[in-house]
């Protein structure tokens, strides 16, 4: 699900990931993807002047899964230009067929900009794809638990959807700002359950953080699992409240200092590239599995 939503997004073409004969082309990249995310921890805990002497079974295993990963993506990418490539062509050799400029897609957009080199290009299209696997899926996993856990929120959660949607209409980005509680329990299960328990930086200058002298370059661990529940940020902190998310009666949102407590899509520049679609994604599936059962 998550491969295909993400992949339909760049290239704008289904892969069949939904179908009962799955692409293998896709089930690759996923099980690379996977493989990579198994190994990672593992390849992180040592130095990497140290795999400059040797290189351990686990550190191959990593390589191999970026290779094909880098392969597959390649791959998506060739077969897609050629693709815009035969449309162009039997767009110029009919007049009467208008083109769908209008309508370019997320991959035809950093095609036609001209400011990416190959190697960019690659590397966007992996980040999207890699950040839309794993990640989307894991946390839709921790959703549906918090419904399982949380019977009496759930009722509120589906009567706010088929409030706005009935039992069959899908969700559209405009129906979805109608549903502030939908919204809610996705942020709040991200508080609890952060696909990533840390997010690295590195500061670009000196800084004082507490009394303590920070260098430039040093890097450092902002740890989200522990943030999303510290009791000195967030009330009941253990507690699973998406109503904690919802703004107050005086339309005053949430405090500044929980807001960003939060964080699990990183801030600023260096945000994670696909947060709007990955929200997008767990907001439009929430909302169809509430229509059609119940958890």
């Amino acid at each position: 699900w998550s491969f295909e939503s993400v992949a339909e997004m760049l290239f704008d073409k289904r892969f069949g990931c939904l179908e009962p004969e799955i692409n293998k082309e896709a089930q690759a990249f996923i099980k690379a993807v996977g493989d990579f995310l198994y190994n990672l921890m593992g390849v992180g805990f040592l130095p990497t002047w140290f795999y400059k002497i040797y290189e351990t079974e686990q550190l191959k295993e990593f390589l191999s899964s970026l290779d094909t990963m880098y392969e597959y993506a390649e791959l998506f990418i060739q077969r897609r230009i050629r693709e815009l490539e035969e449309q162009q062509k039997s767009q110029s050799h009919d007049s009467s067929r208008t083109l769908e400029s209008d309508k370019a897609g997320f991959f035809e957009f950093l095609l036609s900009s001209g400011k990416l080199t190959k190697d960019d290009l690659l590397a966007s299209v992996i980040d999207v794809l890699f950040a839309g696997v794993d990640t989307t899926s894991n946390t839709m996993q921790w959703v549906l638990y918090m419904m399982a856990k949380n019977p009496d929120k759930q009722d509120i959660l589906r009567q706010e959807v088929l409030s706005v949607l009935g039992d069959t209409t899908l969700a559209t980005p405009t129906t979805l700002t109608q549903m502030p509680y939908l919204k809610a329990w996705v942020r709040e299960t991200l508080r609890l359950y952060p696909v990533l328990c840390i997010i690295a930086r590195k500061p670009t200058e000196d800084i004082t953080l507490n009394g303590y002298l920070i260098p430039r370059g040093t890097q450092i661990q902002f740890l989200t699992h522990v943030m999303g529940r510290d009791e000195k940020l967030f009330e009941d902190a253990e507690a699973f409240r998406p109503e904690r998310w919802l703004r107050k009666k005086d339309a005053i949102p949430t405090d500044t200092a929980e807001a960003f407590s939060s964080i699990p899509f990183g801030f600023g520049t260096r945000m994670c590239i696909g947060r709007r679609i990955a929200e997008l994604e767990l907001h439009l599936l929430l909302a169809r599995i509430v229509q059609q059962f119940e958890i």
